[in-house]
């Protein structure tokens, strides 16, 4: 697998990238807080291990619906007669 802009694992993984390089740091890689600083493939599996849950909460929020115009604006109407 090549190797992964920071920015776009914290996108995926749904933590921010000084979260991400704190992490790694403490796990000993060299890293630097920028975007486009590059994962490797070790770094991108411990990262999936430790924030996985982060991942999945992700996923699930962007699956809710939370109300809609089209509803609410018929139930607006309701209201009015």
């Amino acid at each position: 697998m090549a190797a992964i802009r920071l920015v776009k694992i914290a996108k995926e993984l749904n933590v921010g990238t000084s979260t991400i390089v704190d992490f790694l740091k403490g796990k000993g890689y060299d890293i630097e807080n920028k975007p486009t600083s590059k994962i490797s493939d070790e770094m991108h599996d411990e990262l999936l291990l430790e924030f996985s849950d982060s991942m999945v909460a992700k996923e699930k929020a962007d699956k809710l619906v939370i109300g809609s115009r089209y509803e609410n604006k018929e139930k607006r109407q309701h209201l009015r007669l």
